[in-house]
Protein backbone atom coordinates (compact mmCIF):
# COMPACT_ATOMS: atom_id res chain seq x y z
CA UNK A 1 0.00 0.00 0.00
CA UNK A 2 1.35 3.49 -1.01
CA UNK A 3 -1.20 6.76 -0.59
CA UNK A 4 -3.64 4.36 0.75
CA UNK A 5 -3.86 2.26 -2.22
CA UNK A 6 -3.31 -1.41 -2.61
CA UNK A 7 -1.01 -3.02 -5.25
CA UNK A 8 -1.70 -6.90 -5.96
CA UNK A 9 1.04 -9.11 -6.66
CA UNK A 10 -0.63 -12.21 -6.29
CA UNK A 11 -4.02 -13.89 -5.98
CA UNK A 12 -4.32 -16.97 -4.28
CA UNK A 13 -7.66 -19.09 -4.09
CA UNK A 14 -8.80 -22.42 -3.21
CA UNK A 15 -11.98 -24.00 -4.62
CA UNK A 16 -13.79 -26.47 -2.57
CA UNK A 17 -16.82 -28.66 -2.17
CA UNK A 18 -19.22 -28.90 1.12
CA UNK A 19 -16.68 -31.72 2.41
CA UNK A 20 -14.03 -29.32 1.98
CA UNK A 21 -12.37 -31.26 -0.62
CA UNK A 22 -9.98 -29.19 -2.78
CA UNK A 23 -11.12 -29.34 -6.28
CA UNK A 24 -8.28 -26.30 -7.62
CA UNK A 25 -5.89 -24.06 -5.57
CA UNK A 26 -4.12 -21.37 -7.94
CA UNK A 27 -1.58 -18.82 -6.88
CA UNK A 28 -1.15 -16.08 -9.98
CA UNK A 29 1.29 -14.02 -8.94
CA UNK A 30 1.23 -10.63 -10.85
CA UNK A 31 3.15 -7.15 -11.91
CA UNK A 32 2.25 -4.82 -8.98
CA UNK A 33 3.17 -1.85 -11.17
CA UNK A 34 4.85 -0.73 -7.88
CA UNK A 35 7.60 -1.02 -5.72
CA UNK A 36 8.00 -3.39 -3.33
CA UNK A 37 7.80 -2.71 0.62
CA UNK A 38 8.52 -5.80 2.28
CA UNK A 39 10.01 -4.25 5.77
CA UNK A 40 7.61 -4.94 9.01
CA UNK A 41 6.30 -1.87 10.58
CA UNK A 42 6.44 -1.71 15.10
CA UNK A 43 6.29 -5.22 16.39
CA UNK A 44 5.39 -7.12 12.84
CA UNK A 45 7.73 -8.90 11.08
CA UNK A 46 8.83 -8.15 7.77
CA UNK A 47 7.48 -10.00 4.96
CA UNK A 48 9.00 -12.62 2.75
CA UNK A 49 7.08 -13.32 -0.85
CA UNK A 50 6.96 -16.71 -2.17
CA UNK A 51 8.68 -15.15 -5.75
CA UNK A 52 11.20 -12.55 -6.02
CA UNK A 53 10.96 -8.84 -7.34
CA UNK A 54 11.89 -9.68 -10.46
CA UNK A 55 9.81 -12.58 -11.74
CA UNK A 56 6.72 -10.82 -10.07
CA UNK A 57 7.92 -7.55 -12.52
CA UNK A 58 7.96 -10.51 -15.20
CA UNK A 59 3.98 -10.98 -14.84
CA UNK A 60 1.24 -9.21 -16.42
CA UNK A 61 -0.72 -7.13 -14.10
CA UNK A 62 -3.82 -6.85 -12.00
CA UNK A 63 -5.47 -5.59 -15.72
CA UNK A 64 -4.82 -9.01 -17.69
CA UNK A 65 -6.25 -10.82 -14.91
CA UNK A 66 -9.24 -9.18 -14.57
CA UNK A 67 -11.50 -11.49 -16.36
CA UNK A 68 -10.64 -14.33 -14.92
CA UNK A 69 -10.43 -13.11 -11.23
CA UNK A 70 -13.87 -11.19 -11.88
CA UNK A 71 -15.37 -14.58 -12.63
CA UNK A 72 -14.12 -16.72 -9.71
CA UNK A 73 -15.82 -13.73 -7.76
CA UNK A 74 -19.28 -13.75 -9.60
CA UNK A 75 -19.51 -17.72 -9.63
CA UNK A 76 -23.24 -17.78 -8.36
CA UNK A 77 -22.72 -21.27 -6.40
CA UNK A 78 -19.93 -20.58 -4.22
CA UNK A 79 -19.33 -18.78 -0.79
CA UNK A 80 -16.32 -16.53 -0.84
CA UNK A 81 -14.42 -17.12 2.76
CA UNK A 82 -11.06 -15.33 3.55
CA UNK A 83 -8.88 -14.61 6.61
CA UNK A 84 -9.31 -10.60 7.57
CA UNK A 85 -10.66 -10.59 3.98
CA UNK A 86 -11.79 -7.17 3.99
CA UNK A 87 -8.83 -5.99 3.51
CA UNK A 88 -8.18 -8.09 0.81
CA UNK A 89 -11.48 -7.02 -0.97
CA UNK A 90 -10.18 -3.39 -0.12
CA UNK A 91 -6.98 -4.68 -2.36
CA UNK A 92 -8.84 -5.50 -5.15
CA UNK A 93 -11.38 -1.91 -5.27
CA UNK A 94 -8.25 -0.40 -5.23
CA UNK A 95 -7.27 -1.75 -8.34
CA UNK A 96 -10.08 -1.99 -10.23
CA UNK A 97 -10.02 1.85 -9.89
CA UNK A 98 -6.21 1.91 -10.64
CA UNK A 99 -7.38 -0.34 -13.77
CA UNK A 100 -10.39 1.94 -15.27
CA UNK A 101 -12.19 -1.82 -14.63
CA UNK A 102 -15.94 -2.34 -13.68
CA UNK A 103 -15.65 -3.50 -9.64
CA UNK A 104 -17.63 -6.78 -9.04
CA UNK A 105 -20.32 -6.80 -6.65
CA UNK A 106 -19.38 -10.06 -3.93
CA UNK A 107 -20.45 -10.84 -0.30
CA UNK A 108 -17.56 -12.23 1.18
CA UNK A 109 -17.40 -13.98 4.86
CA UNK A 110 -14.58 -13.64 7.35
CA UNK A 111 -13.16 -16.98 8.94
CA UNK A 112 -10.96 -14.67 11.51
CA UNK A 113 -14.56 -12.80 12.82
CA UNK A 114 -16.01 -16.01 13.20
CA UNK A 115 -12.77 -17.58 15.74
CA UNK A 116 -12.59 -14.78 17.61
CA UNK A 117 -16.64 -14.51 18.05
CA UNK A 118 -16.66 -18.24 18.54
CA UNK A 119 -13.84 -18.24 21.00
CA UNK A 120 -14.75 -14.73 23.04
CA UNK A 121 -11.46 -13.61 22.20
CA UNK A 122 -10.85 -10.11 22.98
CA UNK A 123 -8.19 -9.77 20.30
CA UNK A 124 -8.18 -11.18 16.45
CA UNK A 125 -5.72 -14.25 15.78
CA UNK A 126 -3.28 -14.36 12.73
CA UNK A 127 -3.63 -16.95 10.53
CA UNK A 128 -1.12 -18.96 11.82
CA UNK A 129 -2.21 -18.70 15.52
CA UNK A 130 -5.80 -19.78 14.19
CA UNK A 131 -4.90 -22.67 12.29
CA UNK A 132 -3.24 -23.98 15.68
CA UNK A 133 -6.33 -23.77 17.26
CA UNK A 134 -7.02 -26.62 15.75
CA UNK A 135 -4.17 -28.54 15.67
CA UNK A 136 -2.87 -27.07 12.01
CA UNK A 137 0.76 -26.33 11.91
CA UNK A 138 1.18 -24.18 9.14
CA UNK A 139 4.14 -21.34 9.03
CA UNK A 140 3.77 -17.92 7.14
CA UNK A 141 7.65 -17.67 6.89
CA UNK A 142 6.86 -17.20 3.12
CA UNK A 143 3.83 -15.92 1.99
CA UNK A 144 2.19 -17.28 -1.01
CA UNK A 145 -1.63 -16.45 -1.29
CA UNK A 146 -2.79 -19.79 -2.34
CA UNK A 147 -1.52 -21.60 0.82
CA UNK A 148 -2.64 -18.91 3.06
CA UNK A 149 -6.18 -19.73 1.21
CA UNK A 150 -5.70 -23.46 1.96
CA UNK A 151 -4.60 -22.74 5.55
CA UNK A 152 -7.78 -20.83 5.74
CA UNK A 153 -9.89 -23.47 4.57
CA UNK A 154 -8.53 -25.66 7.39
CA UNK A 155 -9.44 -22.80 10.46
CA UNK A 156 -12.89 -22.90 8.78
CA UNK A 157 -13.29 -26.91 8.59
CA UNK A 158 -11.69 -27.22 12.30
CA UNK A 159 -14.51 -24.27 13.03
CA UNK A 160 -16.80 -26.70 11.89
CA UNK A 161 -15.76 -29.90 12.93
CA UNK A 162 -15.42 -28.41 16.64
CA UNK A 163 -18.77 -27.09 16.45
CA UNK A 164 -20.72 -29.44 14.51
CA UNK A 165 -22.39 -26.52 12.52
CA UNK A 166 -21.72 -25.81 8.53
CA UNK A 167 -20.17 -23.30 7.45
CA UNK A 168 -23.72 -21.86 6.05
CA UNK A 169 -24.68 -22.60 9.86
CA UNK A 170 -21.91 -20.66 10.90
CA UNK A 171 -22.36 -17.74 9.26
CA UNK A 172 -26.00 -17.63 10.70
CA UNK A 173 -24.73 -18.06 14.17
CA UNK A 174 -22.06 -15.82 14.05
CA UNK A 175 -23.14 -12.76 11.39
CA UNK A 176 -20.80 -10.42 11.92
CA UNK A 177 -18.35 -12.33 10.02
CA UNK A 178 -20.35 -10.77 6.42
CA UNK A 179 -18.95 -8.47 4.72
CA UNK A 180 -19.83 -6.94 0.96
CA UNK A 181 -18.22 -4.97 -1.75
CA UNK A 182 -20.11 -3.16 -3.99
CA UNK A 183 -19.71 -0.81 -6.27
CA UNK A 184 -15.86 -0.60 -5.21
CA UNK A 185 -17.33 -0.17 -1.42
CA UNK A 186 -16.46 -2.24 1.65
CA UNK A 187 -19.20 -2.81 4.54
CA UNK A 188 -18.41 -5.25 6.95
CA UNK A 189 -20.65 -6.01 10.09
CA UNK A 190 -17.80 -5.67 12.17
CA UNK A 191 -15.13 -3.20 12.91
CA UNK A 192 -11.43 -3.54 11.89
Amino acid sequence: CFQGRGKICSFGYVITDDSFRILEQRDIPMNPRSRFYLAGRGNRPGITLAYTEEEFKRCPSFSYYYSEISELLRRPDQMIFGYSVSGDAGFLASEWERYQTKPVDFRFYDVQRILTDYKELQNTPSLVHGAEAFGVQESQEVHKSDEDARITMEVLRGLCNETGLTAAELIEKYPHCIGDCIAGKITTKYKE
